[in-house]
């Protein structure tokens, strides 16, 4: 099977696995735990909340706020991706700002 071939079957595999969601398995082993992976409107609320929660530990910059407004206008919009890109870097700043990461 040539390199074409492969990647295809790869993409196949990987593209059977239910979206938006992973099931991983619990730390305690009770069973799998479901987490957002995927561009969703349901990871746009998740980032928001989290972002949130680490604007109220430390002020955030001009551009913190920015990205955050714009992620959720694009979310609310239905630019979901370019939303939750938006967020994904607000929470990054935050977080090195807080030296987490």
């Amino acid at each position: 099977m040539g390199s074409w071939g492969r990647a295809a079957a790869i993409g196949l595999f990987v593209s059977s696995a239910p979206v938006g969601q992973l099931g991983l398995p619990a730390r305690d082993g009770q069973g799998p735990v479901e987490q957002l992976t995927t561009d969703t409107p349901e990871f746009c609320h998740h980032l928001l909340k989290r972002l949130e929660q680490a604007e109220q530990a430390h002020p955030s910059s001009p551009t913190v706020l920015a990205l955050s407004d714009e992620g959720r206008m694009m979310c609310d919009h239905g630019e979901v991706r370019r939303g939750v890109h938006r967020l994904r870097r607000a929470l990054r700043m935050v977080m090195e700002a807080q030296g987490k990461e």
